[in-house]
């Protein structure tokens, strides 16, 4: 059925971006994974145990984690509205919310999952399966546990692909092969058709090594997965990633804090220059050795430390590029010095790039749920609803501003209340809160105390200074007549006079 060839063969556009994926990869997972990378540039002469003491002795600071998991938080912090229509009373629903990888994963976390590894690749693979079972009736499938469930594959495992158009203007993925395992000797793929999904082993170390392991027939008539994309580009399965650009920009603060340890290194302990005859140390730093017929003194090197200041400097300029590269600087808790104008820009070009992402995530969800209508022999009819607009702004700030506008006093109602409100919003994440709140807002706003002769004139006044209209103060005071209103404008023109 399939020969050695197919197998080894990837598709050119996976050939073209599996070093970006990998370093994209690295670059979230920071750690043992980027060390082992080496994604430092190697000097001259430097011996393999010196560069493997360097990569361990350089820190990382990890921009790209940050960058996804801000994205990421944004989005799932706000609320996601699932409705299920006809398949609420499906036995297998709840299951499946709970458990939708079969390892213990909620659905909501694995497409948190998901959408965290679109921003890192650019896209991920989310398959619909069902295991295969010999039950009779579906009380016994229920029994056995039969239901379908989600796998995720990343685009570093999707080694070759074939995609058709279809008559009604669809396209369809007709050819997917999947590294689905490796071990010592051999690796272990999955290639999808829409007639059946076959299993097979690959030897690694001979070409004449291979087997088929097991041929599934597809139920379905189409390969059931979904393609999660971060941002679309032209070529199917391809994504733009979150991090492209800014894990380049990593890779290079990562060095220059290499060389910032090199300087410290290097001045803390000199170099010792002598004659090999010559019996003398320098303690923790390194010898240079000159020949004997060189008549000379012993001495210390010491490099100069000027330059650890510069590249600090410039590490500091690459993480602000970092900042506005994501649109995060508006909400950093190290930004620098900006107009609101520039930072409302900012903040709306973060919510428009989340609101992008949502509705990427909600077309993909939509699709998963489509496919495991059909495992279910039922039709999708549903509704999934990915919020469509994101407030990015600095609340810490929002309240300073509330506070400053406060202290400076203002005297107009409406404009009170507007201030209150605010408030409470910068303050309450729960939205039925908040409404019960401007709700009782805008009640104790609106509901004046009665009146007494003592204090009518001078309650009309204060009114009357807050700007409302003769028909307002007569709609909150109902004991309150035309000719009092009268009286008190005129009482407040005569002082006003004095």
């Amino acid at each position: 059925m399939y020969n050695r060839e197919q197998i080894d063969n990837v598709h050119p556009d996976y050939a073209a971006n599996i070093a970006n994926w990998r370093l994209y990869s690295d670059s979230y997972n920071g750690g043992a994974q980027y060390r082992n990378g080496e994604y430092l540039m190697k000097y001259q002469l430097e011996t393999a145990s010196e560069y493997y003491t360097r990569l361990e002795e350089t820190p990382l600071e990890n921009h790209c984690r940050r960058v996804i998991d801000s994205y990421t938080s944004f989005i799932y912090g706000a609320t996601i509205e699932r409705e299920y229509g006809s398949i609420e009373s499906n036995p297998n629903l709840v299951p499946f919310l709970e458990d939708a990888d079969m390892e213990g994963r909620s659905f909501s976390q694995f497409m948190r999952e998901a959408s965290k590894f679109a921003g890192i690749y650019g896209s991920v693979y989310i398959f619909v399966d069902k295991p295969q079972s010999n039950a009779r009736t579906r009380a016994e499938e229920l029994g056995q546990g039969i239901r379908p469930y989600l796998s995720m594959v990343s685009p570093e495992n999707v080694l070759d692909w074939r995609v058709r158009k279809n008559y009604n203007g669809s396209v369809e993925y007709v050819y997917l092969k999947v590294l689905h395992d490796k071990t010592e000797n051999d690796y272990i793929y999955r290639i999808y058709t829409p007639e059946e999904t076959t299993i097979v082993r690959a030897g690694k170390n001979s070409k004449e090594d291979m087997e088929i392991l097991e041929v599934i027939p597809n139920a379905l008539g189409s390969i059931p997965v979904v393609v999660l994309y971060n941002n679309r580009t032209w070529k199917h399965g391809i994504g733009v990633s979150d991090i492209c650009d800014i894990s380049g920009l990593q890779r290079s603060i990562y060095g220059d804090y290499s060389e910032i340890t090199q300087l410290i290194k290097l001045s803390n302990h000199p170099t010792l220059v002598r004659t090999a005859s010559t019996e003398i140390s320098a303690g923790a730093g390194a010898v240079i050795t000159v020949p004997e017929d060189i008549a000379m003194q012993p001495y210390l090197l010491t490099p100069s430390g000027q330059n650890i200041s510069t590249l600090l400097d410039t590490i500091n300029r690459k993480v602000e590029a970092i900042e506005k590269m994501s649109h995060l600087e508006s909400i950093s808790g190290q930004r620098s010095a900006r107009s609101g104008i520039a930072l409302m820009v900012e903040q709306k070009a973060l919510a428009s790039l989340l609101s992008d992402k949502a509705s990427g995530i909600q077309l993909a969800e939509e699709q998963i749920w489509r496919l495991w209508c059909r495992w279910e022999n039922t039709a999708w009819d549903g509704q999934i609803l990915y919020p469509d607009s994101f407030d990015t702004r600095d609340r810490q700030q929002d309240l300073m501003n509330l506070k400053l506008a406060q202290e400076i006093g203002v005297t107009d109602s409406k404009l009170k209340q507007y201030m209150e409100m605010s408030i409470a919003s910068a303050i309450v994440d729960d939205d039925s809160a908040l409404q019960e709140i401007n709700e009782s807002i805008m009640k104790n706003k609106l509901v004046h105390p009665v009146t007494t002769v003592e204090n009518k004139s001078s309650h009309i006044q204060e009114m009357i200074m807050e700007g409302l209209t003769d028909q307002q103060i007569l709609d909150l005071h109902p004991e309150i007549t035309q000719a009092d209103i009268n009286t008190a404008k005129k009482e407040l023109l005569d002082s006003n006079n004095e």
